[in-house]
């Protein structure tokens, strides 16, 4: 009896492990935002499938790449084109190159360097120096987030210095990469956008190029400091109305190098120049 029980609850142990887990239909939300997605994904070019396994021959570790499918030639032609070349010992050489940044443990993991290279792939590098940027930013990347299991990991205060001192200088390069990356792909120059330009009443904007002239000591020196208006008019407030003045003609100062008194002139830096002191 007991073992026709255990029998029975045995069957249906199997039963209920075969038969799938009832979940329900995603939502209307849920249902655009899959929309969004499979949309989203046909609208991006394909990253390139390098196809890597790992053989070991004669204590050596040896990288096996091949396509899924029969065209060899159109394989290696989408290999180059990951790599922004057209030479085979590049495409070698590089993937030589990021296996050995990746290696843990004497050990290479095909995933995550076919991941590699589909980064570099769909960063579409138009030529090598593009491709090695992009290189370094996807390894980097890969280092970053094992530190930072390793600083997960950390079990001592001194460990999580090292490994917090790793991530900060990991993330730091990872930055620089980018920054080097976006330079080179517009040709070096330095752009600045402008988003917001406010004007209030009685001021003016400048949309364009603007030249500075006296050189640029006469900027730094200009910058910021009080200048006498040319216009010799009123001063208007805000009314529309002249202000009043006690003394509307400006009192005379005697001028200890002059046999009679003048007007002092308008306060103005000068922007000249100087020569250098040598």
């Amino acid at each position: 009896m007991k073992k026709q029980v255990s029998e029975a609850n045995d069957t249906k142990a199997k039963r209920s492990k075969s038969m799938p887990t009832a979940v329900r239909e995603p939502d209307d939300a849920e249902k655009r935002a899959i929309v969004a997605a499979r949309r989203a994904i046909a609208e991006m070019p394909p990253r390139f499938e390098a196809g890597t396994k790992i053989k070991i021959e004669n204590g050596a570790t040896q990288i096996d790449q091949r396509p899924k499918h029969s065209d060899i030639d159109g394989w290696r032609a989408q290999f180059m084109a990951a790599f922004g070349t057209t030479s085979n010992v590049v495409v070698g050489v590089e993937m030589e190159r990021i296996a050995n940044a990746l290696r843990r443990d004497g050990k290479i993991d095909p995933a995550e360097l076919d991941a590699v290279i589909a980064i570099v792939s769909g960063q579409r590098p138009r030529n090598e120096i593009e491709a090695m940027i992009v290189s370094q930013m996807a390894v980097t990347h890969a280092l970053t987030m094992r530190s930072l299991g390793n600083l997960n990991r950390s079990s001592n205060i001194q460990q999580q210095d090292s490994n917090a001192l790793t991530v900060a200088r990991l993330t730091k390069a990872f930055a620089s990469q980018m920054d080097s990356l976006a330079k080179l792909r517009r040709g070096g120059e330095q752009r600045v956008v402008v988003e917001h330009v406010h004007v209030y009443q009685g001021g003016q904007a400048i949309v364009g190029a603007v030249t500075h002239t006296g050189g640029p000591q006469a900027l730094i020196e200009s910058q910021g400091q009080p200048h006498a208006t040319d216009n010799a008019g009123p001063i208007i407030a805000a009314d529309g109305k002249a202000m009043r003045s006690q003394d509307p003609d400006r009192e005379a100062m005697s001028v200890p190098n002059s046999e009679r008194p003048q007007a002092m002139p308008n306060a103005r830096r000068s922007t000249r120049v100087g020569r250098p002191i040598r």
